[in-house]
């Protein structure tokens, strides 16, 4: 009876080390993500990513990707222009009138956001913002509306991607 009951427990350990063992893998592989809505603290997340100043600073690497008549003046032309470099990844709005961020992405550390910049440790930037240490994505929204997201991602406890994206079609916004 004693041996049955051994070797009931033995058998009952084994499937519980298989399930555990096909469990673990797959929560360590999934990047833990925070989303944090506070308007101020994005607004100083953003600052810096005004659209003239970013326009100022890429110049040299501006591509003309469309032009069209602005649906509200005709005779204002609205364009669409980007930029790639090895490091970064932008797309900006422009007319006469206005210039407007519609995405970004950055390894470099051209930008900074509330003085913090791609290759900051994680300690320090958890430290400036006030957020858990515990995530390895940090998702910033603009507010109730939730119409910007600004994410930032870590690998090796080090800042390696901001990215600026809309969360809605930036085009439906009147």
């Amino acid at each position: 009876m004693f041996a049955r009951y051994t070797d009931n427990m033995h058998h009952l350990l084994i499937a519980c080390c298989c399930l555990l063992s096909q469990a673990l893998p797959a929560q360590t592989s999934k990047p833990q993500l925070l989303r944090i809505n506070k308007p101020i603290l994005f607004e100083q997340l953003t600052a810096d990513l005004h659209p003239d100043q970013l326009f100022r600073l890429y110049r040299t690497n501006l591509k003309l990707k469309q032009v069209r008549p602005n649906r509200h003046d005709s005779a204002v032309k609205d364009s669409t222009v980007t930029v790639s470099t090895p490091a970064d990844q932008l797309a900006l709005f422009k007319n006469r009138y206005n210039t407007s961020l519609l995405s970004a992405s950055f390894t470099s550390n051209k930008v900074k956001f509330n003085g913090l910049q791609v290759g900051v440790t994680k300690e320090l930037f958890c430290r400036t913002l006030h957020v858990s240490p515990a995530y390895t994505v940090y998702a910033f929204t603009d507010g109730m509306e939730d119409f910007v997201q600004l994410t930032c991602t870590f690998a090796n406890g080090k800042l390696k991607t901001v990215e600026y994206k809309y969360l809605i079609n930036p085009a439906g916004i009147d």
